[in-house]
């Protein structure tokens, strides 16, 4: 359900990667909006997917992430992606952006000489994805929009017959996917 009114506070995840070749692809570019406002980036980069190094194998050299600039428009990322190396180990690396904006208002991504832009009504139906050089290649995947009903949560609870003078609580929440979510505990004294 498409949250009501113009302007809508949301949360979209933009991943980077997928490619069929052995070297990592070096992402430089930027995320911005053109209408609204960025309110958050969250990091979502992962390490290489090896533990340690194995005999025989030559020195492996880390490849950095970075958030490079943060602005209420636009932020500029440094990445690097690789294939991934099985079915169930993923290799790309992700941003998750917090906007309020119109819904008519453009996610714009510009990245190695390539830009792809939608709206966010469009991201609100659904993702969309775009291979950077054809078919195979390396690619940039705007997830689906989550309004901010998607990502929050609002809870009152009284303990009305406390066991101790300090005690702890928290919220465990399971998503219809499946999926769990809880939070650190709350600590609480007696009044």
């Amino acid at each position: 359900m498409l949250p009501e009114g113009d302007t809508v506070r949301c949360k979209v995840k933009v991943d980077f990667g997928w490619n069929r070749e052995e070297k990592y692809v070096h992402w430089q570019g930027k995320l911005s909006v053109d209408k609204g406002q960025i309110h958050s980036v969250t990091p979502c980069f992962r390490g290489a997917a090896f533990t340690s190094p194995q005999e025989g194998e030559t020195e492996f050299h880390t490849h950095v992430n970075r958030i490079v600039s943060v602005g209420d428009k636009e932020t500029e990322l440094d990445m690097y992606s690789s294939k991934n190396p099985n079915t169930t180990t993923a290799a790309m690396q992700a941003v998750i952006l917090e906007l309020e904006m119109p819904k008519d208002g453009k996610v714009i991504a510009e990245f190695n000489g390539k830009k792809f832009e939608h709206t966010l009504g469009e991201l609100l139906e659904g993702s969309r994805s775009h291979f950077m050089i054809g078919w195979l290649s390396e690619a940039i995947l705007f997830n689906r929009a989550m309004p901010e009903s998607c990502f929050t949560l609002e809870h009152y609870m009284e303990d009305k017959e406390p066991q101790r003078d300090t005690d702890y609580y928290y919220v465990r929440v399971r998503q219809r996917d499946g999926q769990w979510a809880w939070s650190s505990p709350i600590w609480a004294e007696r009044v």
